[in-house]
């Protein structure tokens, strides 16, 4: 069955990766294992045409991920999109004694990862930032995020603040990217679709280059790609 992660989820990853990169991910998750896929779990992509509504994130101060701190501003902010959290033995829902911690008796304790739930809806997609409370800054150092080989694969970056291109390359082999979507948020309808660009063959010799538009706050790249070596590394940038 095919199956992706929410895109809000997504954009809360990309901004933790962003505030802390090198954190550890050892507990870092998605789609369930086993274990999930036999019980209730909002791990398993039930949701619309195989949505994950669930992501857990390494509890890693010394990394420069402290899930104290991530619980702490969550429940303070409130977002919309939050279903519910996990955390140290807690849990706190926004629908069951509304934003109120109370004890949490699961198999896991979840004292090594934050458990976050977004709400099984179409604000699940939203991609507005998540307010972590950090300044965006109004300038940005080159980023960018290896592409890994496989067949539609999707992967989901978050868009500078500033005006930039998305470079995506790769040497020496060729590879299909079948889209290319850049998301923002609009206060007519929150999460919008600001501009899709089609399939395209990735010539080596010859980078694609996309326009970041304005108000852009994450792309989604969907791409098919043959095994990489480490000579042959598929790289998506913003520059």
């Amino acid at each position: 069955m095919a199956w992706r992660v929410a895109n809000a989820l997504e954009a809360l990853l990309a901004q933790l990766d962003a505030l802390a990169p090198n954190r550890s991910r050892v507990s870092d998750g998605s789609i369930g294992d086993t274990s999930h896929q036999n019980r209730s779990s909002d791990h398993n992509p039930w949701y619309g045409p195989g949505i994950v509504t669930a992501r857990d994130f390494t509890h890693d101060p010394g990394g420069g991920l402290d899930c104290r701190w991530l619980a702490a501003r969550l429940v303070e902010v409130r977002d919309r999109r939050i279903k519910y959290v996990i955390w140290d033995r807690r849990i706190v829902d926004s629908r069951i004694s509304p934003w109120v911690w109370r004890p949490y008796h699961g198999p896991n304790p979840h004292t090594g990862h934050l458990h976050l739930s977004v709400l099984p809806d179409p604000s699940c997609d939203d991609v507005t930032p998540w307010d972590l409370g950090v300044p965006v800054s109004d300038h940005f150092e080159e980023q960018s995020v290896e592409l890994t080989a496989g067949t539609f694969v999707s992967k989901t970056l978050v868009c500078p603040s500033v005006a930039a291109d998305l470079v995506i390359s790769l040497g020496f082999v060729s590879f299909t990217v079948h889209h290319v979507k850049f998301f923002g948020a609009t206060p007519e309808s929150g999460a919008a679709e600001l501009a899709s660009h089609g399939e395209q063959f990735v010539d080596p010799a010859r980078p694609y280059v996309l326009p970041v538009p304005a108000g852009a706050l994450t792309a989604e790249i969907l791409y098919t790609l043959p095994v990489v070596t480490p000579q042959h590394t598929a790289v998506a940038a913003f520059r």
